[in-house]
C-alpha cells in the first residue's frame, strides 16, 4: 500500500496540513495496512482507485476524531457571505464520498465481508 500517496491525498484533495496528519499517523497506517491486507495483488496498493480509497477511510476517521466534528456546527464567514456546515452535513458528504471511493477501488480488493442469515422453510 502506497502510505505516501495517501498522505498527500490527504493534503491536496482534503486540505490537511502535514502536522494534522503527522499527528494521526497511527490511523492513517492502520487504515493502510487493513487496506494492504485486502489487496488482489500487492502491485495494487498504488492503483489510483485503492489509493483514493484509503484517503477517503483515512478523511471519514480523521473527521471523526476532529474537534471541528465534534464542536457541533462550523461555520465561515467572508464580508456579507457567510456558510454553515452542520455535523451530519460534513459527516453525510464524508460517507458518500467514502463509498464512491470504496466502489471504484472494488475490482483491486478482495470482499472480506459475508452475510449469512438462516433459511426456513
Amino acid at each position: 500500500m502506497d502510505e505516501v500517496e495517501v498522505l498527500r491525498q490527504l493534503q491536496t484533495v482534503y486540505g490537511y496540513d502535514p502536522a494534522a496528519l503527522q499527528t494521526a499517523g497511527a490511523a492513517i497506517e492502520s487504515i493502510c495496512l487493513q487496506f494492504a491486507a485486502r489487496l488482489k495483488k500487492p502491485e495494487y496498493g498504488s492503483h489510483p482507485a485503492v489509493v483514493g480509497a484509503a484517503a477517503a477511510a483515512c478523511h471519514f476517521r480523521l473527521l471523526l476524531q476532529s474537534d471541528q466534528f465534534r464542536d457541533g456546527t462550523t461555520v465561515f464567514k467572508a464580508g456579507d457571505v457567510s456558510v454553515q456546515m452542520s455535523r451530519s452535513a460534513m459527516l453525510e458528504a464524508a460517507e458518500r464520498l467514502r463509498a464512491e471511493s470504496f466502489a471504484a477501488a472494488a475490482p483491486y480488493l478482495c470482499d472480506d465481508s459475508f452475510l449469512f442469515m438462516q433459511v426456513t422453510a
